[in-house]
């Protein structure tokens, strides 16, 4: 039987919130307690993202455009200011602000870019957009990350409610 994937971003909120305490268990027990090798736990996780991702389509939400502070690199304000048609530092002082650990990030939110829940700017995007959320990448270290974002993506949403239930663990994820 398929697993159904939910996308209502309020019911996503309002579950993650109810299950916080049982992820961070589950981040617990993940990055200290699991005896899977990181090859295995980013393998299941690679598996189960891609069951989630192909049922959700990122242009029918867009919510991380909407509540993700975007770091940017020296190469993304150069990749993003050539389609603009403006220098570097015209970039910087219309899109750009300086945060208190000194990264850079785009200015606002939503992200200036996003327009009718597509990004403006999708070929030159920064880094972190292309890879957000992050799920193909090495899972242990980020799962605080994963955490947090489950109250805003459905995609992070669902991929670890299935993870909760796929993994064995004492909490075995109740589901919602």
């Amino acid at each position: 039987m398929p697993q159904e994937v939910l996308t209502d971003l309020d019911a996503i909120e309002r579950l993650a919130t109810k299950h916080d305490n049982e992820n961070l268990e589950f981040r617990a027990f993940v990055k200290g307690r699991l005896g899977w090798s990181d090859r295995r736990l980013n393998q299941v996780v690679r598996e189960t993202t891609d069951g989630v991702w192909s049922k959700i389509d990122c242009t029918a939400c867009a919510n991380c455009c909407r509540v993700l502070d975007v770091v940017v690199t020296d190469e993304d304000i150069g990749r993003l200011a050539k389609p603009l048609n403006i220098s570097v530092p015209e970039f910087e002082a219309l899109y750009v602000i300086v945060d208190a650990e000194n990264d850079k990030l785009l200015k606002g939110k939503p992200c200036p870019f996003l327009k009718d829940n597509r990004c403006s700017v999708y070929d030159h995007r920064p880094q972190t957009c292309r890879s957000y959320p992050h799920l193909y990448e090495d899972f242990r270290p980020r799962t605080l990350q994963y955490v947090d974002s489950a109250h805003f993506c459905p995609i992070v949403f669902n991929v670890l409610e299935r993870l909760k239930r796929r993994i064995p663990w004492r909490g075995r994820g109740r589901g919602w």
